[in-house]
């Protein structure tokens, strides 16, 4: 179902605390295209961008229409920035399977319940220092992302503390 994954991780000296970690699955549109699919969120979608933002406050608009980011929400965003600066996390993005074109859309969504747990995840935290617990790993996913990461989080409640969603499918 899955092979490869990108993994995003901000420069940090190995003295620094674990990060917490954020799985990424990505919508239909590009489960046809492994890189595609690899570089949804990192590129196509924002992501890094948006990590920027966070990571230098205080936050602006990209967007002059107020109605994407009222100015009361833009203060509250900058204002608890203040309070409580946007610490980073690690971000892996793995290719998301369209789980539809399979004989049977539970054993797929089972079988790459099981890979996120057994193999991507166990990779990732070889690569980067991860804290532990689950409080310290969510899933997001965006479109079919959102509904298979639904599924994940059911599958595996004892593995994320977190779960959300964009434009959920």
């Amino acid at each position: 179902l899955a092979r490869r994954a990108l993994l995003l991780r901000p420069r940090r000296d190995s003295a620094a605390p674990p990060l917490p970690l954020l799985v990424l699955l990505h919508g239909l549109g590009e489960t046809g295209n492994e890189r595609a699919g690899l570089e949804a969120w990192s590129r196509r979608y924002g992501l890094i961008a948006a990590y920027e933002r966070l990571s230098r406050p205080p936050v602006g608009r990209i967007l002059n229409h107020p109605r994407y980011l009222t100015d009361t929400h833009l203060t509250a965003i900058n204002e608890e920035l203040a309070q409580r600066p946007f610490a980073g996390m690690a971000l892996v993005c793995p290719v998301t399977p369209n789980v539809y074109k399979h004989r049977s859309t539970s054993r797929a969504l089972d079988r790459y319940a099981d890979w996120l747990g057994t193999v991507l995840l166990p990779a990732v935290r070889a690569a980067c220092p991860i804290a532990e617990g689950r409080d310290h790993l969510a899933i997001d996913g965006c479109s079919l992302g959102g509904f298979i990461a639904l599924e994940v989080m059911k599958r595996r409640p004892e593995q994320f503390g977190t779960l959300g969603m964009v434009q959920g499918a």
